[in-house]
């Protein structure tokens, strides 16, 4: 998805920032993904199949990083961490495009 100017964006989340989810970011390789994004200043969600492991990693991560419960071998924890990141900041950021 792309940012649509006339999309409504909660005030937490201007319409200029970038927002990213990334799998498995507790940890490892998606845990350095993340790190480098908040560094530049992307809001990003820190996917994580255990919520309470993800929370801590946030505190690690630092720069605007968002816990969020998703096992990507689940659908339903799919759509719900969808709809929780557009609830909250109305898009993400496409990546490997």
């Amino acid at each position: 998805m792309q940012s649509n100017q006339s999309a409504i964006v909660p005030s937490e989340v201007s319409v200029q920032s970038k927002v990213a989810l990334v799998t498995g970011a507790n940890q490892g390789v998606g845990f350095q993904i993340a790190k480098a994004l908040t560094a530049n200043g992307y809001v990003v969600y820190v996917g994580s199949r255990n919520l309470e492991n993800g929370q801590a990693a946030t505190k690690d991560i630092g720069g605007q990083a968002r816990a969020i419960q998703l096992d990507v071998t689940v659908p339903s924890s799919i759509q719900a961490a969808a709809e929780q990141v557009q609830k909250e900041s109305g898009y993400l950021e496409p990546f490997g495009q």
